[in-house]
């Protein structure tokens, strides 16, 4: 029996609708409080027969990288912003 674990990351999944106004980016991070902590919260937006396996260690992967330093998502803005610049 495990008497304590540590969670980092909230993954929430919702179906799609048509009207929905999604983050695509996630450049800003959301929080949700789980007994007094705050912890990051990703919406994800599914379909059905979508691999949820890959989705969700994605977004794991993601985590860890933010955690790392690394923000892919800022990254591929400022690249975007970049060439948008340039032309």
């Amino acid at each position: 029996m495990i008497a304590r674990t540590l969670a980092n990351c909230c993954l929430r999944t919702a179906h799609i609708s048509t009207g929905a106004l999604l983050d695509r980016l996630g450049l800003e991070d959301r929080y949700t409080e789980f007994l007094g902590n705050q912890v990051v919260c990703h919406n994800i937006p599914i379909r059905p027969g979508r691999n949820l396996a890959i989705i969700v260690e994605s977004a794991a992967v993601n985590y860890r990288q933010k955690k790392m330093g690394y923000n892919a998502a800022q990254e591929l803005y400022n690249r975007v912003q970049a060439n948008l610049g340039n032309k």
